[in-house]
C-alpha cells in the first residue's frame, strides 16, 4: 500500500522534489499512515509560505492549476487542459468539473480569479507574486473556463502555476479573510488536526478529483530530533518518515523491518558571490575561487556523496554540463594566476556567511 500511495500521490505531495533520504516501515498499516518529519509548517495560508517544512505539508492539502510529474513534465491537476493563443498572450484553462473544495462545494473559475488575483494584490505579500506581473487581466467565461490575459508572452507562467504557492484557495474564504487561519483546499487531504511543533492529522478527501489516495488518513508527528525518528521507527510507531540528514540516514540499520529509499531532490547549495563589493568586483577574482573550489571535496564532506556536481541550472530539461563551464575542475594553480592578475597575489580576507530556506 505504501508503494501505492507513493504513486498515486506523487504529483500532488511531490515526493521526489521533496525528500532526499526516506525510511520506510515494512510493517505500515494500510489504513493510517503514521509518518513524522523533523520540522514542522509555520503556517497554512499557501500563498505566503516559503519553508520547505510549510510546503511538504500544504501540498498534500491544496492544488494548483497543473503540476509537474517525476521528469518536471507539466500534467493536469485542477486543469484538465490548457492552450496559449498563437501570438503567445492568452492562456486558456479548462477546469476538471470534478474539482471540489474539501467542505463538497465546487472548485469554479470564480475561484480561481479570485486566488490569483490575491497572489497579485500586493498587500498579500505572496511568495510568488513575481512570477505572474504579466498577467494583465483573467477572464471567466464560463464556470469551467479561465483565460489569463499577459502583458507579453510569458511560456516559464505555466511552469509557476504548478507550485503550491499558485495553489488555488475558495472565493469565498478570500472574502472572509480567513485564508491562513484554517486549512481548505481541494486535494488528497484534508488537515483535521495540528499541533504546531507536534502533530497533524489529516483524512484522505473521499471526493478528491485525483481518485484514491490509498490510505485513510495520514499522522505526522514532528521529532526535531532524527536520530529519534529512526528510534520511533524501530519500535513500529512510525511507517514512514523524511530523513533530511544523510549521516543519520547511514545509521538506518539493515534489518528486515526498515526499508531506506533514496529520492533525488531538485534543490541547490551555491556559493553566491556579491559583484557589488570589493574584490568580488573584479572578474578575474571570482573566477579564481571557481579554480580553487573542489566541489565534488565539498559535496562528499557536507553531504556525504549525496548529490552531483552541477551546472547553475539543475532542471534537467536546461542543466548544462558542468565539464563545458569555467574552471569547475579544482586547478589552484590557475586560480593562483588569476589572483595575482586581479591584483590580490598576496589574497585577501572575507567572510561567508551561510542561509537555509
Amino acid at each position: 500500500m505504501i508503494g501505492h500511495f507513493t504513486r498515486k500521490l506523487l504529483s500532488g505531495i511531490t515526493l521526489a522534489a521533496m525528500l532526499g533520504l526516506a525510511a520506510v516501515s515494512t510493517q505500515a498499516n494500510a489504513t493510517t499512515l503514521h509518518m513524522a518529519w523533523s520540522q514542522d509548517a509555520t503556517g497554512l495560508d499557501p500563498h505566503k509560505q516559503t519553508a520547505f517544512s510549510s510546503l511538504r505539508l500544504l501540498e498534500l492539502i491544496y492544488e494548483p492549476l497543473v503540476r509537474v510529474d517525476a521528469s518536471l513534465q507539466i500534467i493536469p491537476a485542477i486543469a484538465t487542459s490548457w492552450e496559449f493563443s498563437k501570438d503567445g498572450k492568452a492562456l486558456t484553462f479548462k477546469l476538471d468539473p470534478k474539482a471540489k473544495f474539501q467542505d463538497g462545494t465546487a472548485l469554479t473559475s470564480a475561484d480561481v480569479k479570485a486566488s490569483f488575483e490575491r497572489i497579485l494584490d500586493e498587500k498579500t505579500g505572496a511568495a510568488a507574486r513575481a512570477n505572474f506581473l504579466s498577467i494583465a487581466s483573467i477572464d471567466t467565461p464560463d464556470a469551467a473556463t479561465v483565460v489569463f490575459h499577459l502583458s507579453q508572452p510569458d511560456v516559464p507562467i505555466l511552469t509557476a502555476m504548478s507550485d503550491v504557492n499558485a495553489a488555488i484557495v475558495p472565493a469565498s474564504e478570500i472574502k472572509a479573510g480567513s485564508i491562513g487561519t484554517k486549512a481548505l483546499g481541494s486535494g488528497p487531504f484534508k488537515l483535521d488536526k495540528w499541533d504546531p511543533n507536534a502533530k497533524e492529522v489529516l483524512s484522505a478527501n473521499k471526493d478528491w478529483a485525483g481518485g484514491a489516495t490509498g490510505v485513510d488518513g495520514i499522522e505526522i508527528s514532528v521529532l526535531p530530533d532524527e536520530a529519534a525518528i529512526l528510534a520511533a521507527m524501530r519500535t513500529k510507531q512510525i511507517d514512514f518518515a523524511l530523513l533530511n540528514d544523510p549521516l543519520v540516514a547511514t545509521l538506518v540499520p539493515k534489518e528486515a523491518s526498515l526499508q531506506l529509499n533514496r529520492v533525488p531532490v531538485l534543490a541547490y547549495h551555491v556559493l553566491q558571490l556579491n559583484p557589488s563589493r570589493k574584490p568580488m568586483t573584479e572578474l578575474k577574482v571570482r573566477q579564481a575561487i571557481s579554480c580553487a573550489i573542489d566541489r565534488q571535496e565539498v559535496l562528499d564532506t557536507a553531504s556525504l556523496g549525496e548529490g552531483k556536481v552541477t551546472g547553475p541550472l539543475t532542471i534537467p530539461a536546461l542543466a548544462t554540463d558542468p565539464s563545458q563551464l569555467f574552471c569547475y575542475k579544482r586547478d589552484v594553480d590557475k586560480a593562483k594566476k588569476l589572483m595575482a592578475e586581479a591584483g590580490y597575489a598576496d589574497g585577501f580576507s572575507a567572510t561567508v556567511i551561510g542561509a537555509t530556506g
